[in-house]
Formats: C-alpha cells, structure tokens, sequence
C-alpha cells in the first residue's frame, strides 16, 4: 500500500512539473513597417530567389566579356599508323607499303576578333541589360512581397481592433442582461426581452469568435513567411497612427514619382534597349568578320609523300584573316526586317506601361481621397450612435422604451465603432497602395 501511494505521488509531481515545463502563451513579436521590411529582406525566399537571378545575370555579363578575349587552342595525339596500299586508278598493280607505325601530333592555335560588326559589343551590352532587368525583377519582387505582408500588418491590426470593439460590447451587452434580469425580479422587464438580448449578445460572441479565427489565420502566414516558429509567435503591429490633419501631396506629385520609380515602366524602358541591341547584333551578320591568328604544329610522321617519311615536321605562322557568310546577303534581310518590328513593338509597349501606370496612380489617388472622406463620415456617425445609445439606455431604464429599440440602437453602435476601425485601415491601406503602384515602399 505504501509504494502504491509512493509511486501516485511521484506520478502526479512528474506531471505537475511537465505541465509547468509547457508555453502557456505564444510569444508577442512587436512588429513595425521598417521591422517587417528589414525581416522580409533577410527572410523572404521570393527576395533570395531573385537575388540568386541576379547573381546569374552577373555571371552571364562576365561571360560575354569574356568573348573580347584571345581564343587559344591546343590539340595532342599519339597513335599506330598501319601499312599503306598503292594501286593503279583502275585499282589494279596493287602493292603493300610500309609505314612507320608511331603517328603523334601536337598543335596551338590562336585567334584575336578584331572586328565582328558590332557582335561582341552588342552581345556584351545585351548582357549588362539583363543584369539591370534581373535587379528590377529583384526590387520589383520585394516590393510585391512588402506590399503584401503590409496588408497582412494591416488586417491583423484591423482584426484586434475589431476584437476590442467585440469585448467591449460584450461587457456592455453582459451588464445589461445583469441589469434586465434584476428589473425582471422586480416584474419591470419580461422573460422574451431578457431572451431578445441574450439572442443579440451570442451573435457579437459569434462574430468575435470568428474574428479569432482569421487572427489566427493571418498570424500564422506571416510567422511562416517570415521564419518564425508558427504555433508560438503572436505578433502585435505597430502601424503609424491615422492622421486626417496630415497634408498629403496631390496628384501630380504622385504621377511624377511613379514615372521616375515605377519599376515595370523602367523595366519596359529596358525592354526597348535590349530590342535596339538586338536589331544591332542582327546587322551585325551581314558584316564581315576581320580576326588575327598564329599557329604552331608538330607532325610524325609526314603523309603527304608516299613512301611516308619517318621525319618531324615542325612549322608555324601568323597573319590576318577574314571571314564572311555570304547567305547572310539574303537571309539576314528578314531577320533585321522581323528585329525592327519588335523594337517597334517595345516602344508601343512601353507607352501602353505608361498610360496604366497613370491610370493606376489616378485611380489610387481617388481610393485614398474617398477613403479620407469615409473616415470623416464613420467618425460622425459614431459620434451620432453612441449619443443615440445614451439616449435609448437612459430612456429604457426609464421604462419609456421597449427592448427592441436598445437591440436596435446597440446594434448601431456596434456597427459604427467596427465600420471607424474599418475606415481607418481603408486609408491607411490605400496610402500604402499608392506607394506600392509608384515602387516606393
């Protein structure tokens, strides 16, 4: 009996102390703009990817260069040279010929361009365009993913504002009940009233649970974005405040900023010069090609006597050389034709960016204009809703109105007070999507 009361005791401590052991909470992570920028420029993976293409592009531009560079060959064999057969044209008075049976050879050759029409410069600048579109795509990439976890930031502070505006109506909602049951003791309220509101206080729970719900659902896509243990991080944004008082530049200001910074509008400008280079490179076909050359060669035996002499033949030289495709006279016209109409084609391109970027700053310009007006109006009408529920409460305690009339001016608080927090997100998200559609986050 004692080592039975022993061994529970023992039982129940290791328990205890195991329970102890565990995180009772997750861990708050304070999370700024600037905060949220750094970790998603360490973190991100879109951001290594891209950086990694970059680094590719580099390599690529490198190899290009690489083309001005003397071309050096070198070449060594050794073999068996069997016997010879000698015969007539008419492969008659055939005789067998003896060769001497090491063979081996050995030569260098090298050649400088010295001129390829434009080729080698044009593939050289080709390469550096691409490098410069590879760090657009890199910017442009982290600009998406900073643009998309700020939304993240920004619903995850809208939904605990929401929760707070749940809890405090709630508490509200409770003491009311506390209240009507005590007059209903009294024979001043009845049941069904009692009922109405205690209908009207588990549909703000239901919608506080389900604003629970997406709390979680964001936090965890931004801890698993952003690298951190997922069940244990709760992040707590730490946005600027919204400032209606705060100038904000006018629409000219924005498009000038986005035609000097949007960075698809840069990337079609390179998208023009790359097409030019290519025209370049194309021309380039129909030109001669002039290069320099030297070369040294060690032949044994020689060949090209018959009996094959049994010698080392060693020589060398150098000179000037010229090389041209002469198909090219009537093959590169097409090609040069089909090059200029996509240069063409990425000048018209570049205008349509143009034209959409403006429409796209215009149209961000007028989502933050009326969502500055919507706030202003959700700001009144809260003003108006909460006297509206002063007066319906003090009138119902009264008895000079009947509970339909409290649900009434309780559901019309609440929706003003969620529709402000909702304002106040609207403009702080459409400030940033302005900034997202000129590149300047």
């Amino acid at each position: 009996m004692i080592r039975l009361i022993l061994f529970f005791v023992s039982l129940s401590a290791t328990l205890l102390i195991g329970a102890g052991c565990l995180p009772c909470c997750a861990q708050p992570v304070r999370l700024s703009v600037d905060s949220l920028f750094r970790l998603i420029d360490e973190r991100s993976r879109t951001v290594r990817l891209q950086t990694l293409r970059v680094d590719d592009a580099g390599e690529g531009e490198s190899v290009a260069r690489s083309h001005r560079l003397p071309s050096l060959d070198a070449s060594l064999s050794v073999g068996y040279l069997g016997n010879g057969h000698l015969s007539d044209r008419d492969f008659s008075g055939g005789m067998s010929v003896h060769n001497p049976h090491s063979a081996n050879n050995f030569a260098v050759e090298a050649m400088q361009v010295v001129y390829s029409g434009g080729a080698v410069s044009g593939g050289i600048r080709l390469a550096e365009l691409n490098t410069e579109v590879a760090k657009l795509d890199l910017e442009q990439g982290r600009q998406q993913v900073r643009f998309l976890m700020l939304g993240w930031l920004i619903d995850l502070q809208c939904l605990r504002n929401r929760r707070r505006v749940l809890d405090e109506n709630i508490g509200l909602a409770r003491r009311m009940l506390e209240d009507m049951r005590t007059r209903r003791e009294e024979g001043v309220v009845l049941q069904s009233d009692i009922t109405r509101y205690e209908l009207q206080l588990e549909e703000v729970r239901l919608q506080r649970e389900k604003t629970d719900e997406s709390l979680r659902t964001i936090n965890y896509r931004l801890a698993n974005a952003l690298g951190f243990p997922v069940p244990d991080t709760e992040f707590e944004p730490e946005l600027p405040p919204v400032d209606l008082s705060a100038p904000v530049a006018a629409e000219s200001h924005w498009q000038q900023v986005a035609r000097g910074s949007n960075l698809s509008l840069k990337r079609a400008g390179f998208t023009v010069d790359i097409m030019e280079t290519n025209s370049r490179i194309v021309a380039a076909d129909k030109r001669p090609r002039l290069f320099l050359y030297a070369y040294g060669k060690f032949d044994s035996p020689i060949v090209t006597e018959v009996p094959v002499l049994n010698k080392n033949f060693m020589y060398w030289g150098f000179g000037v050389g010229m090389s041209f495709r002469i198909s090219s006279l009537y093959t590169a016209n097409r090609r040069i034709r089909q090059a200029r109409i996509a240069e063409m084609e990425s000048r018209e391109a570049y205008e349509l960016r143009l034209e959409n970027v403006q429409n796209d700053v215009q149209a961000a310009y007028e989502s933050y204009r009326t969502a500055a007006t919507e706030l202003r109006t959700r700001e009144k009408s809260l003003e108006l809703a909460l006297r509206n529920y002063d007066i319906v409460s003090d009138r119902y305690a009264n008895g000079m109105v009947l509970v339909t009339d409290m649900v009434d001016a309780a559901n019309v608080r609440l929706a003003s007070e969620i529709g402000l927090e909702n304002a106040k997100t609207m403009l702080l998200f459409c400030y940033y999507r302005l900034k997202y559609i000129t590149d300047t986050l």
